[in-house]
């Protein structure tokens, strides 16, 4: 009897141990997972209201992190005047390259137009959906390419594949300049743009360039 005392003891006490084991094996799979999902909510969190962080084209490899770039825009003395801010926050940031191979003309505009404190106007991230925004009622500022003056300031839609007949919208600048010289052949539209040979630079065309799709007009600023 003892003998058999003995192992249902030991038998017990090795199933007390197992249930343990296993309870502490399932509590550290938990809490790993909480580990893991806490370090993305992190992650997410610091980088989720960057519109784009950028590097100097002149190295090709130094990158300029969210503080550096958020500085110069913050240099940038604005006056109130929504499409004189915008530009100049477009011109602080020349020279500047993505670090990664995604579209972000659209963020680059968003990030001008964020930092110029611009009201009543949408922001995106992507150039179709940002028209289709601009074309409804709530805004009313979408213009025809074939219909509008384009005035400093204003935002300006290109379909850069131009390859099919139907139109569709796959980037974006601000317009700095509208030049009409007397002698010359055609009205031309000097731009500014981000993801514009992977950099912010100017950019320079005919007011009749087929892959001009359309304008942004910024809304008046409030008193």
């Amino acid at each position: 009897m003892g003998s058999q005392k003995d192992v249902l003891s030991d038998t017990t006490e090795y199933l007390s141990c197992q249930r343990k084991r296993a309870r502490w094996h399932k509590m550290m799979k938990r809490l790993i997972m909480l580990i893991v999902l806490a370090a993305v909510g992190v992650f997410t969190f610091f980088h989720a209201k960057e519109w784009y962080t950028v590097r100097k084209s002149v190295s090709g490899v130094e990158i300029e992190f969210k503080t550096e770039w958020e500085n110069a825009a913050e240099q940038v003395n604005l006056t109130g005047d929504w499409s004189e801010d915008v530009l100049a926050l477009a011109q602080s940031q020349l020279g500047y390259s993505e670090s990664n191979d995604a579209d972000w003309s659209a963020t680059f505009v968003s990030f001008c137009l964020s930092y110029a404190n611009v009201e009543g106007f949408p922001v995106e991230t992507d150039c179709n959906q940002w028209v289709q925004k601009l074309r409804e009622n709530e805004y009313g500022a979408y213009r025809e390419a074939d219909e509008y003056t384009p005035e400093p300031g204003d935002l300006v839609f290109f379909d850069m594949d131009d390859s099919t007949e139907q139109k569709i919208v796959d980037h974006v600048g601000i317009v700095v300049d509208v030049m009409s010289d007397t002698g010359a052949a055609s009205v031309k539209i000097k731009t500014i743009e981000g993801n514009s040979n992977d950099c912010v630079q100017y950019v320079i065309y005919d007011q009749t360039d087929a892959r001009i799709i359309g304008y942004g007009k910024l809304p008046e600023e409030t008193e």
